[in-house]
């Protein structure tokens, strides 16, 4: 508010957000021909679509605290070196901390992409239903 005082938002049916939100989501994508019919009717099969939004008390349980830990062990991308640059969304290579001031001396390398296309080229990641993209060796 202007005189500085919070707010609270209205309460929000977690589910109806998330059905809203994937649905704009997957006709943006499909309207830019990023993605096919086909690849939507697959991740909407999956038990965890990566539209799900925690709208209600901690999550107290160690089975699914261990789940949601499992499910984010291997990021397909580093959030630290994504940045929104006005319309594009840039990515920079390995190792580059974009946080980082060069002195203006160079650009760090990087790649930048319609939001789409990159929303597009990170879920051609996703594994098909019931592959093990995690490994583990040893006693």
């Amino acid at each position: 508010m202007a005189n500085g005082e919070f707010e609270l938002a209205p309460a929000i049916d977690s589910k109806t957000l998330c059905e809203v939100f994937e649905a704009k989501v997957f006709s943006m994508l499909i309207e830019k021909g990023l993605i096919g019919r086909e690849l939507v009717d697959k991740v909407k099969s999956w038990r965890r679509t990566g539209f799900d939004a925690w709208i209600g008390p901690p999550i107290t349980e160690i089975k699914e605290i261990v789940e949601i830990g499992m499910y984010t062990v291997r990021a397909p991308a580093a959030s630290g070196r994504l940045v929104l640059d006005g319309a594009q969304v840039k990515y920079y290579g390995k190792g580059i901390r974009p946080d980082r001031d060069a002195g203006g001396l160079f650009e760090p390398p990087s790649e930048s992409f319609d939001p789409l296309e990159w929303l597009a080229l990170v879920t051609s990641h996703i594994p098909e239903k019931n592959c093990q993209m995690t490994h583990y060796f040893g006693l």
